[in-house]
């Protein structure tokens, strides 16, 4: 490591700051990818899935940094939580309506429902 590069102070960086950068990036690569998709058939519903697909995807791993919130505010995060899984499920099903939805964004959105399930459940033992 070069003598200037900047030093963590006690040891490696964590993992969780770094995630959501991480996520972001990705996120960005994919909806520039599905601009490439042709308006037809399974690239008009996947183009039209980008937004749900991602927006799941932060809700799920928003979810998971549901403790880190103040005990106050963990309730409305969940209700708000409650409310994106609902928008981007309706969606998602307009999107793939007629066809079948791919294992992949079946799978995002089954993750982002038990992610909801399970902070509400941890909410309910508070």
């Amino acid at each position: 490591m070069p003598q200037n590069a900047p030093q963590p102070a006690n040891g490696p960086l964590p993992a969780a700051p770094l995630s959501w950068p991480i996520l972001l990036a990705r996120w960005t690569q994919f909806a520039q990818a599905a601009i490439a998709l042709p308006e037809v058939k399974e690239g008009a519903a996947w183009k039209a899935s980008v937004e749900s697909i991602i927006a799941l995807q932060a809700v799920t791993f928003a979810l998971g940094d549901l403790m880190l919130l103040p005990t106050a505010e963990r309730p409305l995060a969940v209700d708000r939580a409650g409310v994106l899984l609902a928008r981007h499920e309706e969606a998602l099903q307009a999107a793939w309506q007629g066809q079948d939805v791919p294992a992949a964004v079946a799978e995002v959105l089954a993750d982002a429902t038990a992610a909801y399930q399970a902070a509400k459940a941890l909410l309910s033992r508070q």
